[in-house]
């Protein structure tokens, strides 16, 4: 199976319910701690992740860079979980912009590059640009089993809206499963109007993870 992971964009969090059911992963935890350690060594900088996890919806959404640092945080912490059980997808994908979380998911770049904070990392690896009327996706392709840096395929449009970008990945790259790595608030939807969503499986990584059961039960609760 071909898989692409998808990341969603700076809003995923923006709901408390939300933000509460996530910390309860302990790979999301993980990361956050990680992220809680590099601000600590930033003189300027006292800020409390866990503490910002539980603010109003109304206060979160102004935080402006805790607010990036966390969204990429609990993203690095689902893949982490999601790779555990399904192994390294064969493509990332991510609104342009988030090429430095791009790089640090494909194993390219540490977590210390997203912080400082949040200062772009020089890329480490080149990316295939998919500019969209919505929105732009740069999409990293990964080596597998390469043991370097990974390999990487450059392609540059300049037309694709999301049914396009779909499209291009089941007919140029064979992609057949699309999962969108949350949490809620999925990139890319099952689309019934358009035949090529036939050859496609896509989901969210929580949902098809039955230890996180719970979580879609918590937040609509």
């Amino acid at each position: 199976m071909i898989t692409a992971v998808v990341l969603g964009d700076i809003s995923v969090l923006d709901k408390r319910k939300i933000r509460e059911a996530v910390i309860r992963i302990p790979e999301v935890v993980v990361r956050v701690r990680q992220a809680q350690d590099i601000i600590d060594t930033l003189e300027t900088s006292s800020v409390d992740l866990f503490t910002c996890l539980s603010l109003e919806d109304s206060s979160f959404t102004q935080l402006g860079t805790v607010r990036s640092i966390l969204v990429s945080a609990v993203q690095l912490g689902l893949y982490d979980r999601f790779i555990k059980k399904n192994g390294k997808p064969q493509y990332i994908l991510g609104l342009k912009g988030s090429l430095p979380l791009l790089n640090t998911l494909a194993g390219s770049s540490e977590l210390s590059n997203l912080m400082g904070p949040l200062i772009a990392a020089e890329p480490s690896a080149q990316v295939l640009t998919l500019v969209g009327s919505r929105s732009s996706y740069d999409i990293l392709k990964i080596e597998i089993d390469s043991t370097i840096l990974p390999s990487v395929q450059v392609i540059e449009s300049t037309a694709l809206n999301i049914e396009q970008l779909v499209t291009l990945l089941v007919e140029n790259y064979s992609v057949n499963r699309i999962v969108n790595i949350g949490p809620s608030s999925p990139a890319i939807t099952p689309q019934t109007v358009d035949p090529i969503y036939e050859r496609l499986q896509i989901c969210e990584s929580i949902d098809i993870d039955p230890m996180l059961y719970w979580f879609n039960r918590q937040i609509t609760a």
